[in-house]
């Protein structure tokens, strides 16, 4: 790690280990392991990382060893993984999110919703997005039609 000493890492455990829901996104694969997690924490792993099984764990986000850019059609084995080293904080943490497969879905979701909703500010269009109980949290009532 170039950029990260031991020592910010050790200042940074210290913080985390204290965290009941800790959010990682750091572009380490790997980098969060069980003792920086809380024990009963619930920990969101927001890192993607793609990575080669030939590159160190310890290098950042979607680069291998040599600083040569990792590409889709490499005949390595590139496999994607988060910045939590999820098989050694499990029997820490009371739940992790997977990578992949976790929190990737909601985020798509916000995005296309958030999307959707600024293009129809754009155009002056009111949307039909009203359900039975009340409007989606943090959407104006106004743009409902």
């Amino acid at each position: 790690m170039s950029d990260i000493t031991s020592t910010h890492l050790t200042e940074l455990a210290n913080i985390t280990n204290s965290a009941d829901i800790l959010v990682v996104a750091v572009g380490y694969p790997h980098l969060v392991s069980k003792s920086w997690i809380k024990k009963g924490a619930v920990v969101l792993d927001v890192g993607i990382n793609v990575v080669d099984d030939e590159v160190d764990a310890n290098e950042p986000s979607a680069t291998r060893t040599n600083g040569e850019a990792v590409s889709s059609d490499d005949s390595h084995n590139l496999h994607v993984t988060g910045d939590v080293d999820m098989d050694d904080v499990l029997g820490v943490a009371s739940a992790v999110t997977p990578v992949p497969g976790g929190v990737g879905p909601m985020t798509i979701a916000a995005v296309l919703h958030n999307t959707v909703y600024a293009a129809a500010l754009h155009l002056g269009l009111t949307l039909p997005l009203k359900h039975e109980g009340g409007n989606m949290r943090g959407v104006p009532d106004e743009i409902y039609s």
